[in-house]
């Protein structure tokens, strides 16, 4: 129970912390993930003011224990996007900022920034194992997210080795024309 708790507590303020900050400065925000360079522009000027209310939804709902279970599996999968954006932009060679903690921090996408966020995947898990009594199908259950989200991290690996693979193509076509 006790490290569950402090697993939802400490994704509950990551997400809560990250929402304040980008909500403090969002036009900051949105220029960073245009310069992601992953998703339209029309499609960043929705996404941009929808992280925060994501995150800060998400992360009350974590400290309050609120659909703790949901709450978690949702976390895992937002983590999961922002990896692979990450992990997609580092393997661009690209240095950008990452857009966490917007209002106090300028922090850049890196290797360490994916470690982080594969810790707060673990953390969901946990949060998600100790929201309730395990047992039966509900430890079923939480197999089944932890599974997920190690297939979500593969699949986020996959996915970025693909791109990168089909950008290093496009550059040699380009360079060879």
């Amino acid at each position: 129970m006790i490290p569950s708790a402090v697993a939802s507590a400490v994704i509950g303020l990551t997400f809560v912390y990250s929402a304040v900050g980008i909500l403090a400065n969002l036009r900051r925000f949105h220029e960073t993930l245009l310069r992601y360079q992953i998703l339209p522009r029309t499609v960043v000027a929705w996404v941009a003011p929808t992280v925060p209310a994501i995150e800060a939804l998400l992360g009350s709902m974590l400290l309050a224990h609120i659909f703790a279970r949901a709450a978690a599996t949702s976390a895992a999968a937002v983590l999961c996007i922002f990896t692979a954006a990450a992990m997609i932009n580092l393997l661009r060679g690209r240095h950008i900022a990452c857009g966490c903690h917007s209002l106090v921090r300028k922090d850049a996408v890196t290797w360490r920034l994916v470690c982080r966020n594969l810790a707060l995947l673990l953390l969901c898990v946990i949060a998600y194992v100790g929201a309730g009594s395990v047992a039966g199908a509900d430890a079923i259950a939480a197999v089944d997210l932890s599974v997920l989200v190690a297939l979500l991290c593969y699949a986020d690996v996959v996915l970025v080795a693909r791109l990168t693979r089909r950008l290093h193509l496009v550059t040699a076509m380009k360079g060879g024309a």
